[in-house]
Parts: structure tokens; sequence; C-alpha cells
């Protein structure tokens, strides 16, 4: 092995350590979209005109 290959190898800017850095597996991919889906959500049915819309459907529903 010669002495450039020996450097890359042992180097911390090879393509090899750009994959491991930010999210790790699937599980916090996961909660990140789980999050922000709640979040777009929360805003989204805090307007005033989709909760009276919201509010007059469940109202047009038998039972409620």
């Amino acid at each position: 092995m010669s002495k450039v290959d020996h450097i890359l190898v042992n180097s911390g800017r090879t393509p090899r350590s750009k994959l491991t850095r930010g999210l790790k597996g699937n599980r916090p991919r996961m909660l990140l979209v789980s999050l922000i889906a709640l979040l777009t959500a929360f805003i989204f049915f805090t307007q005033p005109e989709v909760s009276r819309a919201t509010q007059s459907l469940i109202g047009s529903l038998p039972g409620f």
C-alpha cells in the first residue's frame, strides 16, 4: 500500500464517513416526520375558517 493510499484510508474526509452523518436509522426519521405532520395539522386546524367548517361538518352528523 502506498503512502497516498494509506493517508486516504485513514483520513476522516473519505466519502464513507459522510454516509454516517445525519439521521441514523428509521426511528428518528419517523419521529421527525410525525412531529412535522402534527405541527402542520395543529396549525391547519387552529385557523378560524377551518375550525368553523369542521364544527359544522361534525354538527351535521347524527349523534354528535
